[in-house]
């Protein structure tokens, strides 16, 4: 009979050693779970890529510009000369009073493949894309949605601040933000501009100039947050498509991929694939492709 009693209490006390421990497990991976950065959380498709997505569904490769030069032209024969004299590697556009006159590509747009430039290669645009974003914001400011004044905050309830930051000051690159790094940690847009916000403002920065990626970063959340719309959206729909620039997209949409051309630096060992920032998270920044013919 005792044995059986001891018996009993040894199963009991297995038992609740199991429980006990499955307990524990579940906190602590609970616990886990609710601790993850919120900014690496994300995993689905961003509103930029879906709408891109989307847009480029049915959508076949861009028609094919021709070469346009004129042999005969004295002036546009020196500039043709000097261009392949310099080994200049790139495509050229030049316009005269409102007039493509010369349109042609030099050197190659990948190297390692042997596929060289031509009127229809598009390259990374870089920081001159900003002025889009600028373009972006001065229609709201006309139709009124937001005023370039007024703080970041109160259209990102959520980008707070040791000091308030103007528009403006984003704009002009004197808002004092930590200047920003692309990271592989940044899935998209959303997850950039939280840290950019986590980091907060260098007291040593603020109301002074320090060109920073990050300000248009924070400018293009606004513009997506004020209209309802992904970035992407609002570019067509207000600049792309209304301007007929059928030879301009975002870094990664499939149509246009084999147009792409590769940045290459001189370094010691010579030439090499010069690798851009992370682009899935610089919209508004420095992620758009143009050919020179739609940049002009």
């Amino acid at each position: 009979m005792k044995f059986n009693k001891v018996k009993l209490v040894i199963h009991a006390c297995v038992l609740l050693f199991i429980i006990i421990s499955i307990a524990l497990i579940f906190h602590r991976l609970q616990t886990k779970t609710h601790s993850i950065d919120p900014i690496h959380k994300e995993t689905k498709l961003s509103d930029n890529e879906k709408y891109l997505v989307d847009r480029n569904k049915e959508k076949v490769a861009p028609s094919k510009l021709k070469e346009v030069y004129n042999s005969k032209d004295p002036k546009y024969k020196k500039i043709d000369k000097y261009l392949q004299s310099s080994l200049f590697n790139g495509s050229v556009a030049i316009y005269e009073n409102g007039k493509l006159k010369m349109s042609k590509g030099y050197g190659y747009q990948d190297f390692e493949k042997g596929i060289k430039n031509t009127p229809n290669t598009m390259f990374l645009i870089g920081s001159a894309q900003k002025f889009s974003t600028g373009l972006l914001l001065k229609q709201l400011e006309e139709e009124h949605k937001i005023n370039i004044n007024d703080p970041v905050s109160k259209y990102l309830p959520w980008f707070k601040t040791s000091k308030p930051i103007p528009l403006k000051d984003l704009m002009l690159h004197q808002s004092g933000l930590y200047k920003y790094k692309s990271s592989k940690d940044y899935k998209n847009l959303d997850q950039a501009v939280k840290a950019i916000q986590k980091r907060g403002i260098d007291p040593k920065k603020y109301k002074k100039h320090m060109y920073n990626d990050g300000n248009y970063l924070v400018l293009a959340k606004v513009i997506e947050e004020v209209t309802g719309k992904s970035y992407a959206e609002n570019y067509y729909t207000k600049i792309g498509d209304p301007l007929k620039l059928q030879h301009t997209a975002f870094y990664d949409e499939q149509p246009f991929k084999k147009y792409l051309a590769k940045g290459y630096a001189y370094n010691s060992t010579g030439l090499s694939f010069l690798r851009p920032n992370i682009l899935d998270q610089y919209y508004g920044a420095g992620n758009l492709y143009m050919t020179p013919t739609d940049m002009g």
